[in-house]
């Protein structure tokens, strides 16, 4: 096995894969989807997202309550944030605002950091079982989504909720890149539900699998992936016309899933059988699946 450094010279993408139960990051190279380094981060890694400037990588570790900070040129960790609440779950970015937002499951608080020094700056108190996060595209607000709280969306300006949407067991949350519509995986219901972002109204809830847990939009907007997580599948939804177009089975308990930078394939953790299914976005068909760490949940691909 190379070095990371010295394989970045010849491969153009990495996944990061956040495994829980080892309390690692392992570095994948795209297209070999070879693992070429296994980065010890905190305990109970649970997401792993790359910072807009593509410098950094950032795990969420539940069972630590801390953040682990890895640096992309050289895939080692540079540093361990704390003061994050008990159980951070996820983070999102606003790069022209220079902030991080990190949603806690216990704490029941949103930590927003400064995205350079990645110092807490202020807690935003909302209530417990937080779970997912999202930015709006015009940075203007934040959506956090919650296993019982609801919808909760926080003006960026003023660090304070003004609006709670009625949504039980809501997990993941993700905008179409225009900002127009956003899609919210309701765990306990097996739907999808959009919602326009210009009111807040509910447009449709769309039948997914299973226990909904990740979601991703392509970045030309016209698909939305959804990890069914007791389904052991893929949802993959038109957004034309906000229904499925094909069901694709996957690896045991799929968790986290991540587009390469031209949508043409899509890598889903499966948590249940360590493993990850590789899915071509043409065919909409695995093509490859691969073996990871133990428990995988988040991943992120550089851009």
């Amino acid at each position: 096995m190379g070095t990371a450094t010295g394989t970045q010279a010849t491969q153009s993408l990495f996944a990061y894969v956040s495994n829980q139960n080892d309390d690692s990051l392992s570095v994948l190279a795209i297209p070999s989807n070879r693992t070429i380094k296994t980065i010890r981060v905190g305990q109970l890694p649970n997401s792993a997202v790359i910072s807009p400037d593509g410098a950094r990588v950032y795990t969420t570790n539940r069972g630590s309550n801390t953040l682990s900070v890895i640096s992309t040129s050289t895939n080692t960790l540079i540093q361990t944030v704390r003061g994050v609440g008990s159980e951070p779950f996820a983070t999102a970015f606003a790069p022209n605002r220079g902030r991080i937002y990190v949603p806690t499951l216990y704490t029941g608080s949103v930590f927003v950091l400064d995205s350079v020094t990645n110092n807490v700056l202020q807690e935003i108190p909302i209530g417990n079982g937080l779970v997912g996060i999202a930015v709006s595209p015009d940075e203007s607000k934040v959506y956090v989504t919650s296993l019982g709280t609801g919808i909760s969306i926080i003006d960026a300006n003023t660090n304070k909720v003004i609006e709670t949407i009625p949504a039980t067991g809501s997990w993941s949350v993700r905008f179409l890149p225009n900002g127009t519509r956003y899609y919210v995986n309701n765990y306990g219901t097996n739907l999808v539900s959009v919602y326009n972002a210009g009111n807040n109204a509910l447009i449709k809830r769309i039948p997914v699998g299973a226990a909904p847990l990740g979601v991703i939009v392509s970045k030309n907007g016209q698909r939305v992936y959804v990890t069914n997580s007791r389904g052991s599948s893929v949802s993959v939804i038109d957004t034309s016309t906000n229904g499925v177009i094909k069901t694709i089975p996957v690896g045991f308990v799929p968790f986290g899933i991540a587009l390469t930078p031209l949508n043409r394939r899509a890598y889903v953790t499966n948590f249940g059988d360590n493993t990850i299914s590789i899915i071509d976005t043409t065919t909409n068909s695995v093509i490859e699946t691969i073996p990871t760490g133990n428990n995988p949940r988040g991943i992120a691909i550089t851009s």
